[in-house]
């Protein structure tokens, strides 16, 4: 980052960006980079507003996930990096989204056109063709009528896993996004080997977390967002497992968790539709490139 000849280097959290974009956005930099940039998703947020408000002459994000809801999350990351690229959100909104959803064909291979000479995409197996493989199954299960009596008392209770292995005097790690002790139960995992289960909620486990010691993934409360449990999947199926990983989601027929398999398969598909393998599709022509950015 450069600014009147003097070199600096600046790494900020997004809360420090919001609370100092008072005096960041008075700089110039050479290249800003964002970082899990899924973060600036909501146009309404004061993390996006304050991430325009930077000025630079290169701009880069990094993601995972650049959709996680709908469009309206790449149409946010994409207006920090190219803000005449796709046009205001309510154009947007007008032009692709609601086009895309009643089936217009033509609009998503146009939307398509459009992102794809922006994006570099790797795939872990690219990146890191040594690494075991990952399985992945979804396992139905039918509940009797007493057990769909007790599931809509307590369907919305993470802690009844925890008491089950209480029950068994088993050993455990446990995290949520209220622990207070993070690094120690990560540790704890790591490096106790009568520890063999770490009971982790998908929010705390979504990023920052390095498992490879664990080679077995269930998945009890799936949540709606399937970005957010290939992330948590991804924190032992990552550099340094030696073992194939097995994912495993329990899904009872008849559920909630039913319905969000559905919904994040919609999701799923949605993000594979924009964000393809790197040159998937052909570079367009200056001529291409006049037709679209004209009309």
């Amino acid at each position: 980052i450069a600014r009147r000849q003097r070199q600096m280097c600046i790494r900020d959290s997004y809360g420090t960006m919001r609370n100092n974009i008072a005096t960041l956005s008075q700089y110039t930099f050479e290249c800003i980079v964002l970082d899990e940039s899924q973060n600036i998703k909501n146009s309404e947020s004061l993390t996006f507003r304050s991430a325009i408000q930077l000025r630079s002459k290169h701009r880069l994000i990094l993601t995972g996930t650049p959709i996680e809801n709908s469009l309206k999350d790449l149409w946010a990351q994409f207006h920090f990096l190219q803000p005449e690229l796709l046009g205001n959100e309510t154009t947007f909104s007008k032009h692709f989204i609601n086009a895309i959803r009643q089936g217009d064909e033509r609009m998503k291979d146009r939307l398509r056109q459009l992102i794809t000479p922006f994006i570099l995409r790797r795939s872990k197996q690219e990146v890191t063709p040594e690494l075991p493989s990952l399985t992945e199954e979804v396992v139905y299960c039918d509940m009797t009528e007493r057990q769909n009596e007790l599931y809509q008392h307590e369907k919305n209770s993470l802690e009844l896993v925890a008491g089950e292995f209480r029950k068994r005097k088993w050993d455990y790690a446990f995290l949520t996004g209220s622990s207070t002790n993070r690094p120690e139960e990560i540790a704890r995992f790591n490096r106790d080997p009568k520890i063999q289960a770490f009971l982790i909620s998908l929010k705390a486990g979504g990023v920052g977390l390095n498992l490879t010691q664990a080679d077995y993934v269930f998945i009890i409360d799936p949540w709606w967002n399937p970005a957010a449990e290939s992330q948590a999947i991804a924190r032992a199926h990552r550099i340094g497992q030696n073992n194939q990983v097995i994912a495993y989601r329990f899904i009872t027929q008849g559920s909630i968790e039913e319905k969000i398999i559905q919904l994040q398969e919609e999701k799923r598909k949605l993000a594979e539709t924009f964000i393809t393998d790197t040159e998937q599709l052909p570079a367009l022509t200056n001529r291409e490139w006049a037709r679209l950015l004209g009309s």
